[in-house]
């Protein structure tokens, strides 16, 4: 039997809307509030020109040291180890308890609001 090809019949062509259009843009007004928590680290943290913020919110331990070299915006930090590296840094936390064998602090700003311990066997 022989096939003939059907006939392709055209599409309409897209319809328009009567009136006037307009574009919305749409606004999320919504605020995103993160609930306060915990970094805990094993290893040392390493910060270098990176920012950790949390509106004083959260907290920061480190059982190894850490090399913050950027900004830290803490409830509290606790760091333990090695070595505290905060040179060219900024700490800003409602309390810091640092008990390192080293501290480098060299044009670095550390403001706590309510309790700063610094511990250790090198400034």
């Amino acid at each position: 039997p022989e096939h003939k090809p059907e006939t392709a019949i055209p599409a309409s062509p897209p319809t328009t809307a009567a009136g006037s259009g307009q574009t919305v843009s749409a606004v999320n007004s919504h605020k995103t509030q993160f609930e306060t928590g915990k970094i805990i680290s094993s290893e040392g943290i390493i910060n270098d020109n990176g920012q950790i913020i949390a509106n004083g919110g959260i907290d920061l331990t480190s059982k190894t040291g850490l090399n913050n070299h950027g900004s830290l915006n803490l409830n509290k930090l606790t760091v333990s180890g090695e070595i505290f590296d905060n040179y060219q840094g900024k700490l800003s936390a409602r309390q810091a308890l640092i008990n390192t064998n080293s501290i480098d602090n060299h044009q670095g700003e550390i403001t706590t609001t309510e309790l700063l311990s610094a511990k250790s066997g090198k400034l």
